[in-house]
This record gives structure tokens, C-alpha cells and sequence, in this order.
């Protein structure tokens, strides 16, 4: 018996069936993998405020306390245990963005966090390099957790505290210098405690 194979007709629709079901399938993927990407940042977050709980613990004797209602603010340069240096989309956190704020209160301490991440299309990309370029400076995208508290990291909305940052050039030099009055605008400007902060005592890096 003659085998019959498939008509013309027939290929093409298997072919509009297959693009159908990509153009249905890939969305749906690029959704799964921005969730972890955001849970990605979720978690890192968490982690660097266990650090800092761990420091004021750890490091009590060298660390000047300020009064109650005070914040102080642990950068992550001093947070940073070598655990960070694979961000969620290959590029690498921004440090003078990222910092946990602890508000000292007598009922126990409230925490929040502030992460940025600085990547580019390509993860080969020297980030570095790029923040110090004003051209290439454009490149670079900013993304990562809004300043948050645990408990809105441990929310059943915490995806909304995942965001896409616009630091211009001229911002990030501001602080890239250490100009301790723009860094500290910056965080009353982002603290959600939403309490008024007296004094901010600021932790840049661990030097022992």
C-alpha cells in the first residue's frame, strides 16, 4: 500500500499551531523567570538585614549606638560577606544605593533595607567601568527593592517592593564622593518607619 504523507495544507497548519502556542508559551515563561528574579531580590534583602541584626549584635562594643528614635545606618560594603556577588540579573548590587536602616527603639529595633542593582544586557559588562563613563553611565539599568520593612518583605505582596530605579549620572557622583549629606536625604527620603529621625550615624565599612 502507497504510504501517504502530509499535504501541504496540513503543514501549514501544524506550523500556525506551533507558532500559536509559542506565541501563548514564551510570555508565560519570561513571567516565571521575572517572579524569581524578584524573589531573587526578596530574599538577598533579607539576608543583608540579618546581617546587620547579626553586626549589632556581633559588634556591640565598636558600634556607637545612637539614642532611641536615632537611626544608624549599615552600609553594605560593611554588610557585604562575599554571599552578594551573584545578583539576580548578573550584574552587581550598587552600594552606595544599597544599605539597611536600623531605627533604635525600646521595644525592639525596626529594620529596613534599600538594594539596587546596576546591570546591563550584557553580563560581561564591567559595571564598574560604566558607572564612572558618562556615556556609558545610560546603559546600565537599576533595579531592586524599594527601602522596605521585614515585615512588607515578608508580605503576600512583596513583589510590589521589587522596582526599577532612575538614578541619573549626576546623583550617583553626589554620593559615589561621599557627600554625607546627599546619602543621608537620600535615606530620610526612602525611610518608610514613618517616624522623624533625629540623627543618622552611618557605617561605610568594617576596617578592622
Amino acid at each position: 500500500m502507497k504510504k501517504k504523507g502530509f499535504t501541504l495544507v496540513e503543514l501549514l497548519a501544524v506550523i500556525v499551531l506551533l507558532g500559536i502556542l509559542m506565541t501563548l508559551g514564551i510570555p508565560t515563561v519570561m513571567n516565571l523567570v521575572g517572579k524569581n528574579r524578584n524573589k531573587s531580590y526578596i530574599e538577598d534583602a533579607k539576608r543583608l538585614i540579618a546581617q546587620a541584626e547579626y553586626k549589632l549584635r556581633a559588634d556591640s562594643l565598636k558600634i556607637d549606638v545612637p539614642d532611641y528614635d536615632d537611626i544608624i545606618v549599615f552600609s553594605f560594603d560593611y554588610l557585604d560577606d562575599g554571599s552578594f556577588s551573584e545578583s539576580p540579573n548578573k550584574g552587581k548590587y550598587i552600594p552606595e544605593y544599597s544599605y539597611v536602616a536600623v531605627k533604635i527603639k525600646k521595644g525592639g529595633n525596626l529594620y529596613g533595607v534599600n538594594l539596587v542593582e546596576g546591570y546591563t544586557n550584557n553580563s560581561s559588562d564591567d559595571i564598574d567601568s560604566y558607572l564612572s563613563s558618562d556615556d556609558d553611565f545610560e546603559k546600565i539599568k537599576f533595579k531592586g527593592v524599594k527601602f522596605s520593612t521585614l515585615d512588607q518583605l515578608n508580605s503576600r505582596d512583596y513583589n510590589s517592593r521589587v522596582q526599577v530605579f532612575n538614578i541619573t549620572k549626576g546623583d550617583y557622583d553626589k554620593l559615589a564622593s561621599g557627600d554625607v549629606e546627599s546619602r543621608n536625604d537620600l535615606i530620610r527620603g526612602e525611610n518608610t518607619f514613618n517616624e522623624n529621625c533625629v540623627s543618622i550615624v552611618d557605617y561605610p565599612k568594617d576596617d578592622d
